[in-house]
Formats: structure tokens, sequence, C-alpha cells
């Protein structure tokens, strides 16, 4: 009988689990869109049953073209027992009948496109073709899928570039930056068929549709019509006769309907932001991440000689039919995400696509994609188009004079003013992010400075780290022996030598500060000046003292200071400038078991405490953990007198035999970081009867015959216990918990007793395995596993290895690449009579990762380092100073009760699906969020002051438990209070608890670089004395991070082993407090471009001295003072081990300063500029020329100033006013000239932007010096205000009004008013007629939204007289 096809189901609804998982439910189309290298599943109704043994499909897919005569593509997708990833491949997941349900893979390279879908059918009767109806399948860019070339790894990225249909565009110039709403409308009707039928036009293969690169190239072409009748028809004049202003346009839905209805008439005029919202429509609409990005003060170099020109002639007047350069106010581009094989590596990511008609390349007009990293590096010779781009932002401006015999001099270098505030949207909100340092390093950096050179050939190359001349005197600080302790006298030395042959006197002034560990300073406690004399060759030693009466108020947790000398040598200028952090060493308690210590018998402890302190300790609290307790004693002992010994007595029951730590520490106000420690032989106890052997078994009940050949399970034994054979293998026996523990990778065993004997050649087994959340809406993981006479390795399967009567035990096979978490086990019996369920009781399953597995990421090949790493549940914790390393044991606590059960919990609140909970990048990740409080109610809340009150101090915790299970019982309220050990504590303890190797490594003089400069600032006064306010950057004297061990797939060879993960919340990182996982290897090789937040532990410290015009010049550098002593527990003893080595090379070598300058070339020092709002159109506007004589002669000049009105562009369109002035400047005057452009001198001549230029020039009659400089500016036009009247509600009508006022002394002529958005699918167009000059209009209008959750109205008026005028409302609609 033929297998004939009656009916297939794409399952294309909008609201069905295709387009919902593909994330294209907002597309208006009803047809299936998805996204490639993702499956997809569909329905198909037969004739009769699909029989597998006789009976094949097969699925036809084709692209063809429908409006060119590029070449299509056809792919037939074959039906398979197992999908394999990379094929195109169907596989049968359920049949009903004569209906089947089709997984069907895609490949992540596949072409974007409309295909046409068809099913053959094929039965030992013949072949049938069956073609589906409606059958367009719509294949767009994934970003979600890691194979993709556009793959963005970060969702909130993802949901802004890709799925956000409204944005901002920024416009006016670096001073006066202007915001405006678009509608990308890219979901909206007949958008997605306009962007396919756009890319139809470039006429390139279809093959090529399946590359991000060509894509966004063609579409870079084809948005502009210059040469291939594009979208958009530019349109820079004043006359917009004949089509629509630039300015007057709110949104691309509009405009690509009208291109996609016309059949490609181009007769929308554009200016350069409108040509790049279609570009970014385009884009997102067929999946590539893209944003907006406005760069002001944006050159266009007309000769590619990257210099932006400027030619005066001997009146100092500029030549403009010479000055073919420009520099325009703004200008808008996109970027778009993806990676770039045909660069070499480091050069994907943002890539620059800019539609904008100003150059040809490559014979057509297009630019991009440019690789954003290329242009920061100088890097023109890399495709496509870079030369372009890096004139437009990293340029110099030269000024060239005409001489007598005509050729041209330079007079004057503008190296900073190309290129500034470069803009785009935020994610996640409508803030401006300045994103200047993705396209090049700090102005006049040296890295700058290369990459101008490197680029254009041109410019000078000033040094970051200039050698000092006459350096020929040093100073360090020292300290005998382990340092003071507290309650008494700290003593130091200063020790300065002078290497020359000659006398140096120099006047050096010293302070010492209490600082928190963090670097943070609280105030000066001591601080003097010191005149200083030095023979030839001297080493001079100047002893300091630091009473305790001087500190005694002063101190904050960890005792900690900082001494910091400054100075300068009078005959050389040479500064003199050295910190040095020290510690006042707090006492241990002293523990003391009395007697041995056996299993089950009461030992007695005392533990001994002296105050070393004049002053009463108040509140005392003791707190004892270890020893096998399963929670913290804690003994609130009151007031300790002024010098006092404690003694106190504790009773202690022993509960495991073998080596325990016994950890006891101190909580005070006054005294903080008072711990101690005891290691105790526990000796098991001989009178003990021991018992075991298997478990009796009642015997099973009589079948009722009329079930007699069901197959039933009447128990199944999980072989849970601790010392049985399950958990002794997958080194899980130390967890309290009674319930199965397993790690993943490795094989596990459990029996079943059923009805009757299990028959293997009519009854089958199935074993049904649940990871499903229990405390949030993440997505949960359902496991089918088979039964098989072979177990083969990587995949979920079962065998049968003894039977026994009617009880069968089994093995199973679990994958190194499972999801870690807490499944629910049922066995699923099969047998002629039927299928039977039997839910396993207790049916708890723990999965963890696997470091004894060689196929999971996280294997670690030492069993000594995976008893250290894993298995190990006490720990040490450093802390201090480099040279006061302080040690305190902490009881990570991984394996007591409830604490793997609160360890996933935490994952829960991660919000994060349980399928990437295989991954432990993505696992550690989280982690470092969860365990800290800022962003999502985590599980610790930090604590920097001096107060704890409602909390617990940070120094007083010694363990883990205590707070894991506090947060776990309270429902994940955080826990008060944590610092940096804390947060490196507990996240050891989850991530070993879930099986990642973890350890706690401390850094000494570890750098907070606030603003990512990647050197360490240190700003000091003409005084040489500390500018606090301004020195942001701190040392903390130590911080504690975790390193986990596991691949790096994510990232190039070599980058995986140990990473940093740190919980304690610095910055931000991807819109969370969190950090890492960092490669260590990427850290100490400088690759800060490698992800998770790389750029730290080895910055330069740099001392910078306020001048007296206010600027800092670099006086003095340290190369060697960040990261030290990086400190972590010995394998196998309490001993410490410096693994500095591994963050990076030593200290002073080649390799060290090559990863220094490599990663300072990445810091994105952002320029933050604040921004002045400037006059408004229709009044004066007033401006000032501010001249400064830096000499101690008189000066004079005659200066020549012009006002010209311009096109956003840099075109200068005509001069609206112009004078010159006399000038005399005293010796160190500074002088302001006040001028005022007044409305009637500018109101005839204005262009869209409202924008202008003063130019300045002159010479200075006495050194022949040039001035010149120019000031780009706009007049501001007013707001549309938009007003929901009542609340919005899907399906009711809602009021909205709209208020404009005319600005101007002027009738508005022939005013449009165009409003869109509010889930409206076509603009709303107003033609509201004349506005009289001052006049109020109030347009009350009434839309019916159709969509619940936040959205936007944008409203805009087109009008000859006066542009830019627009308006948005942000409307949260309400269901109905």
């Amino acid at each position: 009988m033929l297998l004939t096809v009656h009916s297939v189901d794409l399952l294309e609804s909008k609201d069905g689990p295709n387009r919902r998982e593909h994330h294209t439910g907002a597309y208006f189309s009803d047809n299936l869109i998805i996204r490639r290298g993702q499956t997809f599943q569909m329905w198909i109704e037969f004739s009769r049953p699909f029989n597998p043994k006789s009976d094949s499909l097969q699925l036809q897919l084709k692209l063809e073209p429908i409006f060119s005569s590029s070449t299509g593509i056809h792919i037939s997708v074959p039906l398979v027992d197992i999908l394999e990833d990379g094929r195109w491949e169907m596989k049968i997941v359920e049949q009903e009948d004569k209906r089947v349900r089709l997984a069907v893979n895609t490949l992540p390279t596949a072409s974007i496109g409309c295909y046409k879908v068809t099913v053959e059918s094929f039965s030992p009767k013949g072949k049938l073709l069956f073609p589906c109806s409606p059958n367009d399948l719509y294949m767009l860019f994934n970003p979600w899928c890691e194979d993709d070339a556009v793959y963005l790894d970060d969702e909130s990225e993802r949901k802004e570039y890709i799925l956000n249909s409204m944005g901002r565009i920024y416009y006016g110039t670096e001073q006066q930056i202007g915001t405006r709403t678009w509608n990308f409308a890219q979901f909206e009707q007949d958008i997605l068929e306009a962007c396919l039928f756009i890319l139809e036009r470039g006429q390139v293969a279809m093959t090529e549709w399946r590359d991000p690169v060509i894509v966004s190239r063609m579409v870079s072409a084809l948005v502009n019509s210059n040469d291939d009748y594009g979208v958009l028809m530019g349109n820079w004049k004043d006359s917009y006769e004949g089509g629509t202003s630039p300015t007057a346009w709110s949104g691309s839905g509009d405009i690509l309907r009208q291109y996609y209805s016309s059949g490609s008439l181009s007769n929308s005029p554009s200016a350069g932001s409108m040509q790049e919202s279609p570009i970014l429509v385009l884009l997102r609409c067929l999946g590539i991440p893209t944003r907006c990005v406005t760069n002001f003060n944006s050159a266009h170099d007309t000769d590619l000689s990257l210099t932006t020109d400027i030619y005066i002639d001997e009146k100092l007047e500029i030549i403009k039919d010479k000055t073919s350069d420009s520099v325009w106010n703004f200008h808008v581009w996109n970027e778009s995400w993806m990676s770039r094989p045909d660069l070499p590596a480091g050069y994907g990511g943002w890539q620059v696509v800019d539609a904008t008609p100003q150059e040809p390349s490559q014979g057509s007009y297009r630019c991009g994609p440019t690789s954003v990293s290329a242009v920061r590096n100088g890097q023109v010779n890399l495709k496509f188009d870079t030369p372009f781009v890096f004139a437009e932002v990293n340029s110099d401006k030269i000024y060239w004079q005409k001489k007598p015999d005509g050729s041209f001099s330079q007079v004057n270098v503008e190296k900073s003013s190309i290129g500034q505030c470069i803009s785009t949207k935020a994610v996640g909100s409508d803030a401006r992010v300045d994103i200047t340092h993705l396209y090049k390093y700090p102005e006049g950096s040296w890295e700058e400075r290369t990459a101008v050179e490197r680029a254009s050939r041109f410019g000078s190359k000033p040094t970051l780290y200039p050698s000092p001349t006459g350096n020929d005197v040093s100073v360090e600080i020292v300290m005998d022996g382990a340092g003071p302790r507290i309650g008494e006298d700290a003593k130091l030395s200063i020790v300065l030598k002078n290497k020359s042959s000659s006398q140096r006197t120099a006047s050096l002034l010293y302070e010492v500060m209490v600082m928190y560990y963090t670097g943070v300073l609280k105030n000066t406690v001591k601080k003097d000046q010191i005149p200083l004399t030095l023979k030839p060759q001297e080493t001079k030693t100047i002893p300091l003292t630091l009473q305790y009466k001087e500190y005694m108020n002063h101190l904050v947790d960890q005792g900690a200071l900082m001494l910091a000398v400054t100075g300068r040598v009078n005959e050389t200028q040479q500064i003199l400038a050295t910190q040095f952090n020290f510690r006042l060493r707090t006492p241990d308690l002293i523990i003391t078991p009395q007697g041995d210590a056996v299993v089950g018998k009461e030992l007695t402890v005392k533990i001994t405490f002296q105050n070393p302190l004049s002053q009463v300790l108040r509140n005392v609290l003791f707190r004892i953990e270890g020893l096998g307790m399963q929670s913290v004693r804690k003994i609130a002992y009151g007031d300790v007198d002024k010098h006092a010994t404690v003694t106190l007595t504790e009773k202690f029951v022993p509960t495991v035999a073998g080596p325990q730590k016994l950890l006891a520490s101190m909580d005070c106000r006054l005294l903080t970081q008072v711990h101690g420690v005891a290691d105790i032989v526990v000796k098991p106890n001989l009178l003990v009867e021991m018992s075991g052997g298997p478990t009796a078994r009642a015997p099973a009940a009589e079948t009722p015959s009329a079930s007699d050949m069901l197959l039933t399970v009447h128990s199944v034994d999980l072989l849970e216990s601790k010392d049985g054979p399950n958990r002794r293998e997958h080194h899980t026996d130390a967890y309290f918990s009674d319930n199965l523990i397993i790690r993943r990778g490795q094989t596990f065993q459990m029996w079943i007793e059923f009805s009757r004997p299990f028959n293997p050649k009519s009854d089958s087994l199935q074993l049904q395995l649940k990871l499903e959340p229990i405390f949030s809406s993440s997505t949960g993981i359902h496991i089918s596993v088979p039964l098989v006479d072979i177990l083969e390795d990587g995949r979920w399967e079962m065998k049968i290895v003894e039977q026994e009567d009617k009880r069968v035990r089994l093995a199973v096979n679990t994958l190194p690449t499972a999801s870690i978490g807490c499944y629910k086990v049922t066995v699923e019996s099969f047998s002629p009579k039927g299928k039977l369920l039997f839910p396993c009781s207790p049916n708890d399953l723990y999965m963890l990762f696997n470091p004894w597995c060689e196929d999971d990421a996280v294997y670690l090949d030492d069993e000594s380092e995976r008893k250290e790493y894993i298995l190990n549940s006490m720990g040490r914790i450093y802390y201090g100073t480099e040279q006061q390393i302080g040690t305190r044991t902490w009881n990570f606590a991984q394996f007591e009760q409830d604490i793997l059960e609160a360890c996933l919990f935490i994952l829960e609140r991660g919000q994060v699906a349980m399928t990437e909970w295989r991954d432990p990048v993505i696992v550690s990740r989280m982690v470092s969020a969860l365990v800290n409080s800022n962003d999502d109610y985590g599980v610790l809340m930090g604590n920097w002051k001096d107060s704890y009150e409602g909390g617990t101090s940070p120094t007083a915790w010694s363990g883990s438990g205590d707070i894991l299970r506090q947060y776990y019982e309270s429902s994940g309220k955080p826990v008060k209070f944590a610092q940096c050990w804390v947060y490196a504590g507990v996240t050891n303890t989850v991530l070993r608890c879930l099986g990642i190797p973890t350890r706690c490594v401390t850094n000494f003089n570890s750098a907070h670089d606030t603003d990512l400069s990647l050197t360490t600032d240190i700003y000091i006064d003409e005084k040489l004395e500390i500018i606090k306010d301004k020195t942001s950057d701190s040392v903390w004297n130590f911080h504690v991070w975790n390193e986990s061990w596991m691949s790096r797939p994510d990232l190039p060879a070599g980058y995986g082993g140990w990473q940093v993960v740190d919980a304690t919340p610095q910055e931000p990182s991807q819109g969370s407090y969190r950090c890492g996982p960092t490669s260590v290897s990427a850290v100490r090789n400088g690759q800060v471009n490698l992800k998770f937040d790389t750029p730290f532990v080895n910055s330069d410290k740099i001392y910078w001295q306020k001048k007296p015009d206010g600027s800092f010049s670099q006086v003095n550098v340290e190369k060697s003072s960040i990261g030290q002593c990086i400190s972590t527990k010995a394998v196998g003893s309490d001993a410490r081990v410096d693994i500095t080595h591994l963050y990076k090379y030593p200290e002073g070598s080649w390799e060290e300063r090559t990863a220094v300058e490599r990663a300072s070339r990445s810091a994105p020092n952002r320029l933050y500029r604040h921004g002045r709002a400037g006059p408004r159109i229709g009044e004066d506007a007033k401006l000032s020329i501010v001249l400064k004589n830096k000499s101690s002669s008189q000066r004079t000049a005659s200066l020549l100033y012009e006002v010209m009105v311009m096109y956003y562009t840099g075109v200068l369109k005509n001069t609206v006013k112009k004078d010159q002035i006399p000038l005399t400047l005293k010796p160190q005057e500074t002088k302001t000239i006040p001028l005022t452009l007044q409305y009637k001198e500018y109101m005839n001549h204005l262009v869209d932007q409202g924008a202008l230029m003063l130019a300045v020039t002159g010479r200075v009659n006495e050194t022949q010096q040039i001035l010149a400089t120019q000031f780009n500016f706009r007049l501001r036009t007013p707001d549309l205000i938009i007003t929901p009247q009542g609340d919005a509600v899907v399906g009711k009508e809602l009021t909205v009004k709209i208020t404009f006022q005319n600005p101007l002394s002027q009738v508005l002529r022939n005013v449009l008013f165009r409003i869109e958005g509010l889930g409206m699918q076509s603009v709303r167009k107003i033609a509201y007629g004349d506005v009289d000059k001052h006049a109020t209009v109030t347009l009350t209008e009434k839309f019916v939204p159709t969509v619940a959750g936040p959205q936007k109205l944008l409203a805009s008026m087109d009008c000859r007289l006066l542009t830019q005028v627009h308006g948005v409302a942000d409307i949260v609609v309400k269901p109905k």
C-alpha cells in the first residue's frame, strides 16, 4: 500500500513551540520562522500508519530566487534513528496512529532565506511528493547557537540587539548630544519579506547568504541607491520636494514597505543617520546582532591621507575650494556582531557597517564590515574599508598655511578633536553609553599615538612609560620581622640611597593612614616632613615609630595601615614616591585538646585568648566549628577586660575517625581577625559493634492471576548507602545526604525487583530521569535511558549485569556532559500486557561534575589534587600584607547537612535554563554573581564600613556552612555580612560541592582599577600630598578570590586550566556584579581581550603630579608593586604556596613588560564629557573665546572669527557673522571674549540639525605662533510632548495628547506629524497645515493597543523651516 501524505503541520503558530524556542514569535508573518543550527518540529499525517521497517521519508528544502536570476539551493533531509549535530537530518520522536512528529536538524552554516518545503514519502509500492501548503519556511541567522558565526553569549545583549524593535539614535555635537527614539519595526508586516527582497537585488549567489560578512557588506551597498537602485536616496540639500525630509522619519517600517511595494523605486530622501536605521532593521530582522552608533566630530577623509586637512591663506582665512576634507558634527553608522574567519584571530566581534554613500569601495558605495578592533589598533591593512573608518574616528586635524611661493606649511595640529563621544544605546535601558574606548586608546596615550602612526605614518610617537632623567635616588620602606602586634608601637624604616657621585638634597613628606584592606583610605593618623641630605653613594635609614596611642582609636578591620612617602630631589627634580602597606598582627586563639579524641567519647577542649589592648572588649562572641559538627557552636562570652586572659572549656563528641580540624574565631567590634585552629586525630572506638550486610527483603506478594503477565516493579534499590559501591566509587560518600549522589560520565548500579522474573525476550525497561526546577521557572530536562545489550560510551544507556529470580541489577551509563542537579527517577516497565510506571521512593538522584572522568570538562589528572580541591572540607585563607601574611583556617563544609541542597537552590536563583547546568564555565559564572547580593538577592551582603549591626562581622565567620544554611532556610534572604575572604570561602564551598575543583587564592597589593585604564593611578598635588578625592583607584592590601579548574572550549587553545572566579562585588560585568571565569594563562600573557573580565592583576602604579594649570604629568612609575605573593594552600598540607608565576612573568622581564603593554593597548579608558545644553533655536546663541598667555611677557595678536552655517556632515553652507578682534594679553593673563550670535543673524540661513561652526584663527605678533581652533554647536529644537490620557489596555481605545510649541517668530508652513509604535503596523500621518509664530499645537489621537507589556509611542514633525522635532512616550499596556 502506498504511503500517501495527507497533511503537514509545520507548527508555525506564533505561540507554538517552534517559534517560541527559536525566538521568532514577534514576527508578524504566520509562516514558520526558525533560526539555523537549531532543531524544529513538525507533524505529518499519512494515509496509513507509518512502518519504520519498510517506509521512509525525506524532506526537500528549496531556496530559489523570486525576483532575480541568482543561483538557488536544494537540500535533502534524510530520516535517521539518531540525530547528529552538524548534519541535515530528521528523526521521528512521536507516533500516534497515522501521525508522526519529526525533529528536524538544521545546520548553523545554512543560507538564510525563504525555503519551500516538500515531503517525499517512500514505501515498497513507490515514491510520492507532497508540497506543503503553506510551504514557506524562513531561516534566519541564530545568535543563540554557539556554532553560528553571529553567536552572542549574553542573553541581555541578544534581547537588545535582536529582539528590541525600538532604539535610540544620537545626533548634534559632542557638547550638545541630542537623542531621538527610532522604531526599527523589524517584526512588522512585510518587513521580513522586504529584507529578503533587498538581498535578492544584490545579485549574489544564495550560497553566499550563509556568511554574515558577505550579507552585511551587501546590505551596506543596497540600503543606499547611489549605484544599485537601493532603498534610500540621499539628500544633503535644503529642498526635499517630491519626498520626505530625513528628519521627519521616525522609523524604518514605512521606508521598507514603500520600497518593497514599489518594486524598488528609490525616492525617499535621507541623510546619514536615516540610512543607518534601515541597515539595522535589515540585519536585526535577518538575525545579525546590530546596533546604531554615532560618532561626533566624524572626519570625512577624501584623499586617504588618514589626516583631516584644513588649508588657510596668508590672511588666516580658510581656503574653501582647497579644503576638501570635512568634519561632520556627527555621523551615524551600525555595528554588527560576528566572527571574522577571514581576518587574523582577535578581530571578530563588533564590525562597522555603514550604508551612507561617502566613498566607493571595490566599485560600489558601501563600507564594511570593518573590525572595530582593527580600527583601534591602526591595522588599516585589514579588510574591509578600515582606512576610511580609522580616519573618521582617529585622524589628526592639521592646519596648513599657504606660503608666498604657493606651497603649504603645517602650522598647527589637533590630535584629539576627531572622533569624540562615540555613542550607542545601553543594553536594557534608554541610557547613552560612550564606547569611544572600543575605537581608540585614550587620546595622547602611547598606544593611541602608535595606532595613528601605524595607520598614517604621520605624527609623533610619545611613550606611555618614559624613562625618568636623573633617576639616581631610590627610596624603600622596610619592616623588621613579622611586624608589629596590635596594642604595641609600630616601628618601620625609610631607606634612601644616593646612587650618584654628587650630593643630593630633598624634602620628604610621609603620611601614615588607616586603611581598609581594599585600599580605601579612612584617615591620616600621623604626618610630617623630613629635610634630607645624602652624600655621594650614601645609604641613609630613617627610623619611624607609630605609637599605639596615635592609632588606637582609628583602626578598622584587619588592622591595616599605609605609610606613603613622597619627595623631590632638588638637584635633579626627580620625584620620589612609594607606599608601604602593613598590618598590626592580632593574637591567636590557642586550642588545646585535653586527652585523646575517640569516636563516640566526650572530648574536652580548652580555648585560650589574651586581650592585647589596654581597652575593654565589649560583647565578645566565640564561634566554634569542625570536628564533624553539623552546625556552628556560638558562645556569647560578654566583656573581656584590658589585657585579661580568657579560657573556655568546651566538650565535643567526635563522630568520624581520622584527621580532623577544630576551628574557633572571635567576633568583637574592637578587635577583629582573631581565630585559631587545632589538628586533632580522632581514633576509632573499637568497642562499638559494627553491623552490616544486605537488607532482608519481605517476600513479594502474590500477583492476582488476571495480571500474571504484567511486569510490575515491586521495589527499586538505588544502592544509595554512603558505604555502598555507588557512593564509594563516585567519591561522594562524605556527603551528609542519604540520597544517591553520583558523578556524571561514570556508571552507577541499581537493583529492581519485579512481580515475576524478567524475560529479556518479551520484556523491556526504561529509566526516566527528570531534572525540574523547584523554586524557579527555568526550563527543565527529561532523559530516557533505554535498556541495551552492550553499553557504549557517550550514551544514556543501561544494561542488565546480574539477574536473581525476580531481581535484576542494572549498570547505568551517564553522560560526561550531563547537566548537574537533582533528578527524579522513575522506572518504566514494558511487557506484552502493557506499560507501567514506578516512581522510585526516595527518588532523588544528585548528579555532580566529575573531575575523575577524562571526558568531563573539569577533569583533573592528579589524584592528590582531586583530594585537595574536591574532597578536602578544610582550607586556608591568607590575608594581611605581602610583608605580613596572615593565615586563617576555613571550614568549607561542602559535605555537611543541607549544603548540597543549598547549592542547587542557589543555582536555581540564577534563572538560567537547566540545560546550561552542564557547562562549568556558565555554572561558575552564575555562582560568582549569586554569592553576592548586589543585584540578584544572592547569598551574602557586603559591608566595608565600621558597623555590622544587624549581622555578623565578616572577620567573625570561620566557615561557609552556617552562611549557606541560613540563606537556604530563609528562602534566599541575603546573609549579613561579608568581605572578600567570606565571598571566596562560600564560592569555594559551592563549586567544590558541585564537583568543580576549586581553591582560594589571595593576591597581595591587589589593584582596583576603577576607570579600566589598566594602570593604578595616584594623584599628588604641588605639595606632594595625595589628592584623595581624585585618586579613585586603590590598592587593596589583599584580595581573595577563587580559582576553578576546567577546560575552556570557548577560548583559543591553551587557555583552559585554572580560571579566576571572583564573587566580591567590585565592578559589574555584562550587567551583573560577577567576575570570571578568567583564564589565568590569559592574564599572564596580557590577553585581556579574552572573556571573561581578564583586565586585572598586573598593572603599573603611576604617580601623577598636579601642574599649576590644573593638568597632571606623570612623575613616577612603580612597575612591580601590584600583584605580589599570590598565595594558596599547598596540596596535602597546610603550607602556603606562592603561585605569582602563574599570573605573570618575572617582574621587569621582557615577557612581563610585553604582557603589560599588550593589556594596556586594550584598556577602554573612557572619555567622559559633561554635556552642555547650548542655545535653543529662536534665541540668541552665546559663546566665549578664552585665551591664556602662559609666558612672562606681554603678547599681542589679531583674532579673526567666523560663524558659519554648516551641514552636520561638516560641509559649510555660508558665513553668517565674521569679524576681527585686536588683542593684548598681559603676562600670565587669561582673557574671556564674549560672543553673541543674534537670532536675526542666523534665522534665514539654517539647514537641517541647526548646526553652526565658530572658527577662530590668529597670529601672535611677538612669536609668530599661529592660533587656530574650531567649535561646532547646534541650536536645540523643542520636543513633542506625548501624554496618554488614562491607562493603556489591550483592545481598548487609548486617547493620547501630543503637544508642540513653535519656538520661532516665523510661521511654520505645511506641517506634517508622523506617529508610530504602540504595535501599529503602519505610520499614522497627520497633515496639520500651518503653525503660527510661537503658537502651541495640541493633537488628540486615539489608538487601540494590541500587545500587552512595555511599548513606545513615537511622534515626529516634518517641516521645512524647523527640523529634528520629535518625541517619545513609554507606555505600559495592561492585558485585557
